[in-house]
């Protein structure tokens, strides 16, 4: 159904706490974020808590410490709304206020945020790096993009907290199939909350992959050698930062309960790269074969408090009207569905203040489900392990461990062997990595990430396994 090739990396971070995200092996939807391989996670909490995971959030991210002294208070209304896990602040940018820039803008009610994510891949491995590339770090690969969003507060025109969001983005990197090489649409939206934010609406051009189901925690950093593509959400048709569509999403927040329900045009369901060939500056809302992508996601969320350790289950059903390709015989079958179950928990609290709640180990796990015929990427389980603040004087630094499990479509596999090819039943991983704040807007995290069969689905006696060593750089604006 996808490109396998197409290989994506999501790397950023979110509020003032810095978070590595669990890309899944298959290569979790980059959603905000980056292109290639690798992914950033996100945890970040809203105002007063400080737990280590929340919902999308375009790239990867981390709790915010609340303070009495909020630097970015004054900011409030020109901060981009509508994320479960909030961007970053000002506070939390490499140039701060801009020499009163930032503040003088903001009063009269313009903000901005951006990020430069640049990642580094490099398979330790001699033996898997000959022949044509076709993972990320097959041979040394280097992917950096730049979002740049800016948005304006609508509640000036009497709208009350509306806001209007858009951005553009761009991207390079040394192996074409790991993302576009070009300048297209980050975001164009509209965000305005009912009730007391009872009821929040989006509309307009976004990335869902940051508004569903995070895949952004954690910072497994290697396990995503396939790419955005892989990804089962994405592989139905949801939308990731560097393929932006047009749509609405409804949330609705009951306590800790909520039950959000997202409708877009689906991505080309011949994969991200097709995608990208006929909707090169991301503006054209639909491409051939493609149909509708309906998302509903219901979840239960505590944040971490003083007594009280964070907690995140959600579950969805995805479903697309969008014309697939059949493993098995020719001609396309017309839609697609696929479920996931996500779940996070902090199992261990190392302070009992409010403002570092966060600090302390979490575990996780994802398991997400769509059917073999029309999918290559057809099941994927993950485990996951990280701490976040474990040393008292580095209090936003996470490290982690994945381990995953990308479960091939059987209809896919067969397909390959009736020919006389190899073709593999899944491909495992188990990635480690490390992610540190070093200083005001800039997070430098490393990795080292095991994959047993690094090229998707058919492979040859040469392809061997992939020891993948990663590194990256944000930067924050």
């Amino acid at each position: 159904m996808v490109d396998d090739s197409k290989n994506k990396v999501t790397i950023l971070r979110i509020a003032k706490i810095f978070g590595a995200r669990a890309v899944t092996l298959a290569g979790s939807v980059s959603c905000f974020a980056m292109i290639a391989s690798v992914s950033s996670p996100a945890l970040a909490q809203q105002e007063g808590a400080n737990p280590p995971a929340a919902n999308e959030a375009p790239n990867g991210l981390a709790p915010s410490v609340a303070t009495d002294a909020d630097p970015d208070k004054q900011y409030e209304n020109v901060r981009i709304k509508g994320y479960d896990i909030p961007l970053p602040g000002p506070a939390d940018t490499i140039e701060g206020d801009a020499g009163g820039l930032r503040e003088k803008l903001a009063s009269i009610g313009i903000g901005w945020f951006g990020y430069t994510p640049t990642n580094l891949f490099y398979n330790t491995l001699h033996a898997s790096r000959s022949g044509t590339q076709q993972y990320s770090g097959q041979r040394f690969t280097v992917g950096w993009g730049t979002p740049f969003l800016v948005d304006y507060d609508l509640g000036r025109l009497g709208l009350g907290d509306a806001q209007l969001t858009a951005g553009l983005q761009v991207f390079k990197t040394t192996w074409n199939p790991s993302g576009p090489r070009q300048l297209s649409l980050s975001t164009l939206t509209i965000y305005k909350s009912f009730f007391n934010k009872m009821i929040e609406v989006k509309a307009g051009y976004m990335a869902n992959g940051f508004e569903f189901y995070n895949p952004y925690i954690a910072g497994n950093f290697a396990a995503g050698v396939f790419g955005t593509s892989a990804s089962i959400p994405a592989e139905i048709g949801l939308s990731t930062t560097s393929y932006t569509k047009p749509g609405m999403n409804i949330k609705l927040n009951l306590g800790h309960f909520y039950d959000k329900f997202g409708i877009q045009a689906a991505i080309s369901p011949d994969g991200t790269v097709t995608e990208k060939m006929e909707n090169p500056t991301g503006f054209t809302p639909s491409v051939a074969h493609a149909g509708t992508f309906y998302i509903n996601e219901v979840g239960y969320r505590t944040e971490s408090d003083v007594g009280e350790k964070q907690l995140w289950l959600r579950a969805a059903l995805m479903k697309s009207t969008s014309e697939y390709n059949n493993a098995l015989t020719p001609g396309r079958i017309r839609g697609e569905w696929g479920i996931y179950v996500l779940g996070d928990h902090q199992i261990l609290q190392i302070s009992k203040a409010k403002k570092s709640a966060y600090r302390g180990l979490y575990v996780g796990f994802s398991a997400m489900y769509a059917p073999p015929r029309i999918n290559r990427f057809s099941q994927y389980y993950e485990a996951r392990f990280y701490g976040i603040g474990l040393i008292s004087s580095r209090p936003h630094d996470m490290i982690s461990l994945i381990l995953a499990d990308n479960v091939f479509g059987k209809d896919y596999v067969d397909a390959v062997r009736q020919t006389g090819g190899l073709a593999h039943d899944d491909a495992k991983s188990a990635t480690v990595s490390y992610s540190a704040h070093v200083i005001r807007g800039v997070t430098v995290g490393l990795g080292l990430g095991y994959t047993n069969h690094p090229t998707p689905i058919a492979y040859t006696t040469e392809t061997g396994h992939a020891l993948t060593a990663i590194s990256n750089i944000v930067i924050n604006y």
